[in-house]
């Protein structure tokens, strides 16, 4: 049983890699003026500034840089910060709720939990009958 358990947990982070390659592939099928849209909370004024986008968040780089870009982010030149990254919560801005994607899911994990918790009991019980 140790052994299967273990097996399982390597597993883990294979999982984790093609889940990630499959939503970033997903996205891919929008060319880069879409893809802005998910960097800009409101619509672009001109084309300059949606080509000033592409080119800060490397939409038009090789699709290896873009993964590396959407799992690490980018640093600012001009600020230093970290831009970006999924793998840093920063999961973009939602559009629908106008506000980061990472609050949303913080507001509402706690309902979601509960629900969980009181369908777990029930989904066990007809599991084992």
């Amino acid at each position: 049983m140790t052994t299967y358990i273990i097996r399982r947990l390597l597993l883990v982070p294979v999982l984790l890699f093609g889940v990630t390659v499959m939503i970033f592939g997903m996205l891919q099928f929008l060319d880069p003026d879409e893809r802005v849209s998910l960097y800009i909370r409101g619509d672009p004024k001109s084309d300059a500034q949606v080509n000033a986008f592409i080119k800060r968040y490397c939409l038009d780089c090789p699709i290896h840089i873009q993964y590396r870009n959407w799992l690490l982010g980018t640093i600012d030149s001009v600020s230093g910060e970290r831009e970006g990254g999924i793998l840093y919560g920063n999961f973009g801005w939602s559009k629908t709720g106008s506000q980061p994607v990472a609050d949303l899911i913080q507001r509402r994990f706690p309902n979601t939990l509960d629900l969980t918790l009181w369908a777990i009991g029930p989904v066990i019980f007809v599991g084992i009958w």
